[in-house]
């Protein structure tokens, strides 16, 4: 573990971002109408991913333990885009639906909170796919 000693604490903040992307037309409309057998999938997502940010020294080797004080997830469903119309070259954006995933989370501290940050979003793009 790298040594922070001599470094001086201060406010610190980091976001992170992904997207879990739907690869067909039936997962989409059961995540944002809530009807999945497993529950509330964004919820779920969201809590997981904050507790994955209080345990990142837990999961990630030599990460310094860090006292957060904020931890947001916000899940925002994007519906499915229309296919290109027949000989476009542009297919960007055409798909199924997607769930953007944004971590914010801070700490004043000597070490930044950029793992954690990557840490919540990924847990919660996890927790996506597996519900």
């Amino acid at each position: 573990m790298v040594s922070i000693t001599t470094k001086t604490p201060s406010s610190r903040t980091a976001v992170a971002r992904c997207t879990v992307h739907f690869s067909n037309p039936t997962a989409y409309p059961l995540v944002v109408t809530n009807s999945l057998k497993k529950g509330d999938v964004l919820g779920v997502a969201r809590i997981a991913g904050i507790m994955a940010a209080k345990r990142t020294p837990d999961i990630i080797p030599l990460c310094h333990p860090i006292q957060l004080t904020h931890a947001e997830v916000e899940l925002m469903p994007v519906g499915p885009v229309a296919p290109p119309v027949e000989g476009s070259s542009d297919s960007s954006g055409y798909g199924y639906g997607y769930i953007d995933i944004k971590a914010t989370v801070s700490c004043y501290g000597k070490t930044g909170v950029e793992m954690e940050a990557m840490t919540a979003a990924s847990a919660a793009a996890l927790t996506v796919y597996d519900m």
